[in-house]
This record gives structure tokens, C-alpha cells and sequence, in this order.
């Protein structure tokens, strides 16, 4: 933990080793987070201009009628020349994982379902 933020956790940072990424929460409120990558590039293993992502929860109905937690983790990354191939499959990889891993905190957290998904925004 590089900065534990305000109140809020906005500010929040966080250094990534290996390989040295630095992400940094820049938004939080009840429903949402969003966060941003401070260091992408060829050094740090991930050659992006920019990756920054949404984490939002909103309520919603399973199967069965009783109460869950629907969220959505959307990611918008811009990879750098040649870098495509790399943050493509290391974000494919990585973002998926910690979904079902805060899904799964936060579902016991909760005590009820948490249905996650991640969306992605390539430019």
C-alpha cells in the first residue's frame, strides 16, 4: 500500500510487484469505484497509454426471487503499438479473477448472491 487514501478510500494506491504497477482508486461512492493504472508501459510488463475501470453494484432479483447483488466491472484500456497482444491477455486474465474474488468477498459479506461480470472497452 503505497497511499491509504481519505475517508472515502478515494486515493487509495496500491503498488503491484511484480511487476511495479501502481493503480490508484480516483472515485468511490456507495454503488461505484473507479480506479486507474498510474504506470502502464513496456517496463512495468503492461504496454498501455491508459487503463482505467468502473466497479459498480446495483441490486438485483435471482432465479428464485430473493435479493442479489448484480456488479459490473468495466475496464477501458488504450494499449500501446505492438503492446495489444500483451495487455489483451494479461487483462483478459487478471480482471476476470479479481471479479469473482471481490464477487466472492462481497457476497459474504452480504450474505446473498453477487452475479459479476466485467465489460470491456478496447481503443
Amino acid at each position: 500500500v503505497v497511499s491509504r487514501g481519505d475517508e472515502s478510500r478515494a486515493g487509495y494506491e496500491r503498488l503491484i510487484l511484480p511487476p511495479g504497477l501502481r493503480e490508484r482508486v480516483t472515485r468511490v461512492e456507495r454503488t461505484a469505484l473507479e480506479y486507474t493504472v498510474l504506470n502502464p508501459a513496456w517496463r512495468t510488463c503492461y504496454p498501455a497509454h491508459t487503463h482505467r475501470g468502473e466497479v459498480a453494484f446495483a441490486p438485483c432479483e435471482d432465479a428464485g426471487g430473493g435479493a442479489c447483488t448484480r456488479m459490473v466491472w468495466r475496464v477501458c484500456v488504450r494499449p500501446q503499438r505492438y503492446g495489444r497482444w500483451a495487455v489483451e491477455l494479461l487483462t483478459t486474465l487478471i480482471v476476470p479473477a479479481f471479479a469473482r474474488n471481490l464477487a466472492a468477498r462481497r457476497a459474504s459479506d452480504e450474505g446473498q448472491e453477487v452475479d459479476a461480470g466485467v465489460e470491456w472497452c478496447w481503443s
